[in-house]
């Protein structure tokens, strides 16, 4: 377990989702191994791990530098394979990609605008699951 995202300044941290227990906050532990996953302590990364193990490696700098210039329709793009295809190490990364671009006002102009457009306002914002497996 990687503390270094651990407060340890009084810059002001963005909330985070812990794992295996949905707690909301600011001070959470990150697993060392890929770096995205978040825990409030070692016992709620136990207790997560035999899901959490299916996708847990660490991103190659090829795979993160294509996801940060990806534009919200190719990111819409590789989430929907991701997700259709139950989830893989890159997921949480898009998911992030996909938040930081509509909240920057990106327009999806694309064949998947409405697609993605209710992908963001229903997964990211309010939390439901709109992909077919």
């Amino acid at each position: 377990m990687d503390t270094s995202s651990r407060a340890q300044s009084g810059d002001t941290l963005p909330v985070r989702v812990c794992s295996a227990t949905f707690e909301l906050s600011t001070d959470l532990l990150r697993c060392s191994r890929c770096k995205r996953t978040h825990y409030k302590d070692a016992a709620a990364q136990k207790q997560h791990w035999k899901v959490h193990k299916q996708t847990c490696c660490a991103l190659s700098p090829q795979d993160i530098e294509t996801i940060g210039e990806a534009s919200m329709c190719e990111t819409y793009g590789m989430l929907a394979a991701s997700i259709k295809s139950g989830g893989d190490a890159t997921t949480s990364l898009l998911l992030e990609h996909m938040r930081d671009l509509t909240l920057d006002g990106e327009d999806v102009e694309c064949e998947h605008q409405q697609d993605a457009y209710e992908f963001i306002k229903r997964t990211i914002f309010c939390s439901s699951f709109p992909f077919d497996r």
